[in-house]
């Protein structure tokens, strides 16, 4: 098992959609696709901005903001 393999699973078991910091966000299904590593990173929840695409916060959405 690697750590891609391990974070998958863990954020898979607690409910989380995906990544995230700053400006950047990822689902869980393919963690790290910017290839900048795990360091910065936040378990992340998927929701949509004001323009309506998607993105990852580290904040559980309210039922009115989630996807």
């Amino acid at each position: 098992m690697n750590v891609e393999s391990i974070v998958k699973d863990w954020l898979t078991t607690h409910g989380y959609d995906g990544l995230c910091c700053e400006d950047c966000g990822c689902a869980a299904d393919n963690p790290m696709p910017c290839e900048e590593g795990y360091g910065k990173c936040v378990a992340a929840y998927k929701t949509r901005d004001d323009d309506g695409l998607l993105i990852f916060v580290p904040e559980k959405p309210t039922s009115e903001e989630a996807e």
